[in-house]
């Protein structure tokens, strides 16, 4: 599994690097996305697997240092390669390092995996009445934000009532997930999953598709300077700053 989704991470890198559309790169990101969630996860439940509970705690430090080390140094070296050659590179690089980690990966990494468990077992064990209750949520809070003050006043009950179920429907979605210790690890990398892929959909993927409807406007604004100003995804961090 892991191998599959380090190759999900190379192929959505080599994609974006090759495209030329936007189409193409937000595709070629969504698949990025899923493999690098994929990731997250899959090193949770690999540490747990291999180290003892008491020794877990050390590796995962090790293993968000590494992560907090790559957020703070890669936007630098994402600014150099750009600089010196091109931004393709920032999505090729990735399939270079992929391809290091997946030889590493199949000659060194081995891990317990059990197939006792039929199919049918972990469908029931499926918390479906915890992920209905966090989606009604999800919903009821977007409604509320996107009717309020636009399509319905702030006082209308169509707003009023979402907007409720959203401030309180987490703390009834907290009592109800009161998860056994064995789940807590499967619990913990799902939601590092879903944080990584939402983070590609809500910042990555609109930031893409906010930048490449700019530039194709930026041509009607007609001070030079600003519109140089604006140019090369500075758009969109205005937008994000205003």
């Amino acid at each position: 599994m892991m191998l599959t989704v380090v190759a999900l991470f190379a192929l959505g890198s080599g994609i974006s690097g090759g495209t030329n559309n936007a189409a193409t790169l937000i595709g070629g990101r969504a698949v990025q996305g899923i493999g690098g969630g994929g990731i997250n996860l899959l090193i949770e439940l690999i540490v747990s697997n291999l180290v003892s509970l008491r020794e877990r705690g050390a590796y995962s430090g090790i293993v968000l240092g590494a992560f907090s080390l790559g957020t703070a140094v890669g936007p630098l070296v994402g600014g150099v390669i750009v600089d010196g050659t091109t931004w393709r590179w920032i999505f090729w690089i990735n399939v270079l390092v992929a391809g290091v980690a997946l030889a590493l990966q199949f000659l060194f990494l081995r891990v317990d995996y059990y197939k006792e468990t039929a199919i049918l077992t972990k469908l029931k064990r499926v918390d479906y009445a915890g992920n209905i209750i966090l989606v009604a949520i999800v919903v009821a809070v977007l409604l509320a934000l996107s009717w309020g003050g636009t399509k319905c006043p702030w006082s209308l009950y169509r707003v009023l009532v979402p907007l409720i179920v959203g401030v309180f429907g987490p703390i009834i979605f907290h009592i109800y997930e009161d998860l056994p210790d064995s789940d807590t690890t499967a619990a913990t990398a799902a939601f590092v999953f879903m944080r990584a892929y939402g983070s590609t959909w809500g910042v990555s993927i609109p930031a893409a598709i906010f930048n490449a409807q700019f530039a194709k406007l930026s041509r009607r604004i007609g001070d030079a300077d600003i519109q140089v100003q604006l140019s090369g995804g500075n758009a969109y961090s205005f937008a994000n700053v205003d």
